[in-house]
């Protein structure tokens, strides 16, 4: 019973944090004269610190970091949108979950499709919503080493080369619940 209550917070935690990342993404399309350190350290000022600091720090600048790459796998899989025509909810949430997809080899891919499709619920227009899921699992399914089903077993990852591009990795998985799985 403990561990379930720890494995709920630990998802709690990040749930927290990942919202944290898409805000700061999105307040980032508003300040485009500032650094991603300026708006970082402005957003920590007046918001504190989170439990799962590490996730929202390494997050918010891996995507910053791989932008172009992260647009260019968005533009490649919305068919007919440039990202730049997205609405900047829709793509702050697109950004984070192709960053988390393809660059970040903890989370399984249905539990980055839900919670991204959640946090769009939260925030963007009820038609984004199939959207936004249709374009993660096209991205998910066109990644190298990617399973269909996703990965939540520690299965094959996607992860940037020297180069910045996708190329397979293992990593250790956090396991999903029933909850945590997307429909799409």
């Amino acid at each position: 019973m403990a561990g379930q209550k720890a494995r709920e917070q630990h998802r709690n935690e990040r749930r927290e944090a990942r919202e944290a990342v898409f805000l700061l993404l999105y307040e980032t399309e508003y300040h485009t004269g500032e650094t991603p350190e300026e708006i970082f350290a402005r957003a920590e000022e007046n918001r504190g610190s989170y439990a799962d600091e590490a996730y929202l720090r390494n997050t918010y600048f891996g995507v910053m970091t791989h932008l172009e790459q992260v647009d260019t796998l968005i533009g490649k899989y919305a068919k007919g949108w440039r990202t730049g025509r997205l609405s900047r909810v829709s793509r702050a949430v697109l950004r984070l979950g192709t960053y988390e997809l393809a660059f970040s080899p903890v989370v399984p891919a249905p539990v980055v499709i839900n919670e991204a499709v959640e946090l769009d619920k939260k925030y963007d227009d009820a038609k984004a919503r199939a959207f936004v899921n249709g374009v993660l699992n096209a991205i998910k399914d066109g990644l190298p080493g990617e399973q269909a089903s996703g990965r939540t077993d520690g299965s094959p990852k996607a992860a940037p080369a020297d180069d910045g591009t996708p190329v397979a990795q293992t990593e250790p998985a956090e396991e999903p619940t029933a909850g945590d799985v997307s429909h799409g």
